[in-house]
């Protein structure tokens, strides 16, 4: 007996490879596209985990086109929607990206909070990567205000975990990271 193939689900998951592949590439708007395709064709077929998951994708490569009200808008319904259905894994990766954009626009203390939810429920869901990535995110907040040594100490943990996985994150915090102990060591 021949297997069933899904052709809306094969259709979504074609649109999330070409979009990411194209995000890669640093092709925005064409990433753009695969992602609002696989996000109309996911609302059709009601699949709402897969709607979240192309939210945030959409948010990311809007932002990355400088439309930051846009992404905005798209990681804000992603977190109202991966609450709602209690995706956890989705509802981190919005908030870390919500974060980045705070960083962006030095709203320092919305992207205290952001990072502050995305780690713990990294935590829980046992997210390494995604609690890297908070963990950075708090690092560069606390140095912003002040806290150099506990910046430095959430950067060299986000680090470890980065270096363990082997993630090509680890080359940018590495760089923070020396640029803020020479600037101390510059200040001293």
């Amino acid at each position: 007996i021949a297997p069933v193939i899904n052709l809306e689900k094969l259709s979504n998951l074609s649109n999330s490879y070409l979009g990411a592949l194209s995000s890669d590439l640093k092709r925005y708007k064409e990433a753009e596209a695969y992602y609002a395709e696989g996000m109309t064709q996911a609302e059709a077929i009601g699949d709402q985990r897969l709607v979240s998951q192309f939210l945030v994708n959409l948010g990311v490569v809007t932002e990355n086109q400088g439309l930051v009200e846009q992404a905005k808008e798209y990681y804000l319904r992603c977190l109202g929607l991966s609450r709602q259905l209690e995706l956890r894994d989705t509802e981190c990766a919005a908030l870390v990206e919500c974060g980045e954009l705070y960083v962006k626009e030095d709203n320092w203390e919305a992207a205290r909070i952001a990072f502050s939810e995305a780690l713990a429920i990294a935590e829980i869901i046992e997210s390494a990567a995604d609690a890297a990535a908070a963990k950075y995110g708090l690092a560069r907040v606390e140095h912003v205000t002040g806290n150099i040594e506990w910046a430095l100490e959430l950067a060299r943990a986000s680090l470890a975990i980065y270096e363990a996985a082997g993630h090509r994150a680890q080359r940018t915090v590495r760089e923070w990271i020396d640029a803020v102990e020479q600037s101390r060591r510059i200040d001293d």
